[in-house]
């Protein structure tokens, strides 16, 4: 194990600085679609496949064997003769795609692994402002900025609604509208900003409170969130289903790249049982990591 943790650390450290350097170039790509679509059953952009290539690159020089699901090329491995493969990464090459081709700064990358059947660890990368997020199974959470400084993660204490900054989905019809509501109108601000995975990292970093996903079908695939609520637990948050069951991790299978599922998560229980108290008030929950 603690082969593949440094093996691991010294990949995230080499894919964030080789995204660091290259975003420039990769910026300058042509917006559009490719004509091949992706493993997660839509059309996939040119950003998406470049930053794919990337991760793509990084991964063949691992000296492990692994399988990887990726949102777009779907399931691929190395190329070591060994069948036995323990190590599984789930990627989302770039979570908000719609805001990057609109020039709206605020998207990310997005890796989770997997040891053993067991989540391990999570790597978010901030391209725009060239911040790593990194969370290791029983270790921590870390912020570690373009400097290489780094400092551990923590989430608010904010225990009230009206004193809490949500980010949400945005309700699509009147059903789900009326679900909110009271949160609307409750919390102290809301923020709607359609890139999960950064969302559920600003909790961890203690910009948010909660993020709120209630919409009909769901609407969060587990490459989206998976890392993202890794590093949220490590430094003290929970996530739940919309009826407060914990959320469950479990390893990826293509399946990963199109189910979809709702979520809610937050700074702690006390935050997130007020979340779920305001948009269904006739039931009651007690959730509890």
């Amino acid at each position: 194990m603690d082969f593949y943790k440094k093996e691991l650390r010294n990949f995230f450290k080499a894919l964030s600085e080789e995204f660091a350097w290259r975003w420039p170039e990769i910026e300058t790509i042509k917006h559009g679609f490719r004509e091949k679509i992706g493993a997660d059953g839509e059309r996939t952009a040119n950003i998406d496949y470049a930053c794919e290539q990337i991760i793509l690159h990084q991964l063949n020089k691992l000296e492990f064997p692994w399988i990887a699901f990726s949102e777009e090329i779907g399931m691929f491995s190395s190329e070591h003769n060994n069948k036995l493969r323990n190590i599984v990464f789930l990627i989302d090459p770039l979570d908000a795609t719609h805001n990057f081709l609109i020039g709206f700064p605020f998207f990310s990358i997005s890796i989770s692994v997997f040891i053993d059947g067991e989540i391990s660890h999570g790597w978010v990368y901030d391209p725009i402002r060239r911040i790593t997020y990194l969370g290791i199974s029983h270790e921590g959470s870390f912020l570690i900025n373009e400097k290489g400084q780094c400092r551990r993660l923590t989430t608010n204490n904010t225990r009230k609604l009206n004193q809490s900054i949500i980010g949400l989905i945005r309700p699509k019809d009147d059903s789900e509208y009326s679900k909110y509501k009271d949160l609307f109108l409750h919390s102290n601000k809301i923020r709607c900003l359609s890139c999960s995975s950064l969302e559920i990292i600003y909790i961890a970093v203690g910009i948010y409170d909660g993020f709120v996903d209630l919409s009909t079908e769901g609407w969060q695939k587990q490459c989206d969130i998976e890392a993202s609520l890794l590093i949220l637990r490590e430094a003290g948050g929970i996530a739940v289903d919309k009826n407060g069951r914990p959320y469950k991790s479990s390893v990826p299978t293509l399946d990963s790249l199109k189910k979809r599922v709702n979520i809610v998560a937050g700074s702690n229980d006390t935050i997130v049982n007020e979340i779920l108290k305001s948009t269904e008030k006739e039931e009651k929950y007690n959730a509890r990591y």
